[in-house]
């Protein structure tokens, strides 16, 4: 994500350079012929980024230990393996039982039974949600797969939105092309630019189900009004706040806490 951001700052800069002294059109065109492929709406460092996100979407719905239990209920494995896999430990190496029960587990389901320690009536409660799991394992492919093929109309679209700006720019002087662009982008962060103002209607907060006291409106307000600040920082901030919300979960849901009540 690092080279979309830093290499679209090079660039601009260098275009501006070139407007700021003596001006070669036919090197300014180059410049800006460079700034389509690079980070023009089907460019290929923009797709990637693009790509990029799509991933961030799913993993930030899912977090890592809903993605343990879709896997492992699938799978067969550790809690939900038909095997007694407690005492694999135990067993002898190279036998045949020791692989059968590998097989049936992960690597870290040792650390997990001793750190965690559930007891036998934790695990039998556990077991009774595979079939859930499993159907929503389903349910959430089913939707992966709608939003990946969103993601390719968005950049299939894309590219037909560039095929208009290219037009346009044979309206233009390469020169007069470059100047557009360096004043556009200055003024990048204004509100009418902004996806929120574009498509209203989508970003309102009655169709995305937003409270106006919701706290993760304001990340995600901000965000979408300055489409150049950092991803990497949103997604840190949001994973944090996941974490949080995750061991809130699970402290609550714990025998000691329910004991305390």
């Amino acid at each position: 994500m690092n080279t979309l951001y830093s290499g679209k700052q090079q660039l601009f800069e260098k275009l501006e350079r070139m407007l700021s002294g003596k001006i070669d059109e036919g090197e300014v065109s180059l410049l800006i012929d460079s700034l389509r492929f690079r980070l023009g709406a089907s460019g290929k460092e923009r797709t990637s980024a693009i790509n990029f996100f799509f991933k961030q979407i799913i993993d930030l719905n899912v977090p890592v230990h809903m993605k343990y239990l879709l896997w492992t209920a699938a799978e067969g494995k550790d809690l939900f393996s038909t095997k007694d896999t407690t005492g694999i430990n135990s067993v002898a190496n190279n036998s045949a039982e020791k692989h059968e029960l590998q097989n049936e587990t992960t690597e870290y389901w040792q650390d997990i039974l001793t750190r965690v320690n559930p007891t036998e009536h934790q695990k039998k409660a556990i077991t009774k949600y595979k079939k859930r799991l499993i159907a929503q394992r389903q349910k959430f492919e089913t939707l992966v797969s709608g939003l990946n093929t969103i993601r390719k109309s968005l950049i299939k679209e894309a590219g037909s939105l560039q095929d208009i700006i290219d037009e346009f720019r044979n309206v233009l002087t390469p020169v007069q092309t470059g100047k557009f662009l360096i004043i556009l982008d200055k003024e990048r962060n204004r509100k009418e630019f902004s996806s929120e103002k574009l498509w209203s209607n989508v970003f309102s907060k009655k169709s995305t189900g937003e409270d106006k006291d919701d706290e993760g409106s304001e990340m995600s307000d901000n965000f979408l009004d300055d489409p150049e600040a950092d991803p990497q920082d949103q997604i840190q901030i949001q994973e944090e706040n996941e974490s949080d919300l995750a061991l809130n979960d699970f402290a609550d849901q714990s025998p000691s806490s329910k004991s305390g009540n």
